[in-house]
């Protein structure tokens, strides 16, 4: 959950997920949009997905021990492999997130570029490690902490490092590590249709491959006439803008209420209950409000927050 994901946002979804699914048992055994639905909201969802089938496999195979038998389970990198096993096990084998390439970089005053720096940062950790009367645990969890508290980003404090003496960037901390070249921000429009029939709301599952890959969404169409190819003679109606940023990818989704039309059979259709249990993208999510507050707040029915 913390990948790509900061502690205070995760937090209450940690321990929602934890109440449902206390044991590797009950997570392997769970159905997977009862998953997606817990999970609804922390976004990057091939992470829920590659821990409901690392489970599986854990349950069937047993827990490994060594930082490359983990690896061999979906969603389990180089990082998390080691921290793992490292701490758990006392393999020594260096856990290199960012705040350690942070570290490594100051403390050699390396320009290596983001490819090469986190083997880098392995290397010099390891080498460091086998010297050390640490245990594998303290010593990575201790060269996290330094990066995260002490060598930050924005203000080292290099007179509080330990490191200090032997640092080759202390006088210049912020030239390392290498700036990364910026992404061009990418523009997408997307047209949506939300089909309202009979108080229910027309569904369909998001295909592999891409983003939200087995979620739920309302109809959804880069080119809006495409939309009117398959909603035969129908007259949307305007419910507004929604945006949402993913990655280096810049959303903008203008939403539409369809109520009369030439149904497609690929839809599902649900009540409002239902729908508020489906797993949905958050603009989507954002967009089935809109809806619901045109369409049924006179009812006192609740939105799907």
């Amino acid at each position: 959950m913390l990948q790509q994901t900061q502690v205070t946002t995760v937090l209450p979804y940690y321990e929602r997920w934890m109440a449902r699914f206390p044991t590797l048992k009950a997570l392997a055994a769970a159905d997977e949009q009862e998953l997606l639905s817990y999970w609804q909201g922390l976004g990057y969802y091939s992470r829920c997905r590659n821990l409901h089938e690392a489970a599986k496999r854990v349950v069937e195979s047993g827990l490994p021990t060594r930082s490359d038998d983990w690896r061999v389970l979906p969603g389990i990198g180089a990082y998390t492999a080691a921290a793992i096993a490292s701490i758990s096990a006392g393999e020594p084998v260096a856990a290199v997130d960012g705040n350690v390439e942070r570290v490594y970089a100051r403390f050699a005053a390396s320009q290596e570029p983001k490819a090469r720096l986190s083997t880098a940062a392995r290397k010099w950790s390891e080498s460091h490690m086998r010297l050390s009367t640490c245990e594998p645990a303290q010593w990575n969890q201790a060269l996290m902490e330094l990066g995260a508290r002490i060598c930050s980003p924005r203000n080292p404090d290099c007179r509080a490092c330990p490191l200090a003496n032997a640092c080759q960037g202390k006088g210049d901390p912020h030239r390392f590590p290498a700036k990364k070249p910026s992404r061009t921000v990418v523009e997408i429009s997307y047209t949506v249709w939300v089909p309202a029939r009979e108080g229910r709301w027309g569904v369909r599952r998001v295909p592999p491959g891409g983003w939200w890959a087995g979620l739920w969404e309302f109809p959804r169409r880069a080119e809006e006439s495409a939309l009117h190819q398959e909603f035969v003679g129908a007259s949307p109606r305007g419910l507004g803008e929604v945006r949402h940023q993913v990655t280096h990818h810049r959303l903008t989704l203008r939403a539409f209420l369809v109520e009369e039309a030439l149904w497609p059979n690929d839809l599902d259709w649900l009540d409002t209950d239902e729908l508020k249990r489906r797993a949905m993208p958050a603009p989507q999510r954002k967009i089935a409000n809109l809806a619901l507050r045109k369409v049924v707040a006179a009812n006192g029915l609740e939105p799907l927050t």
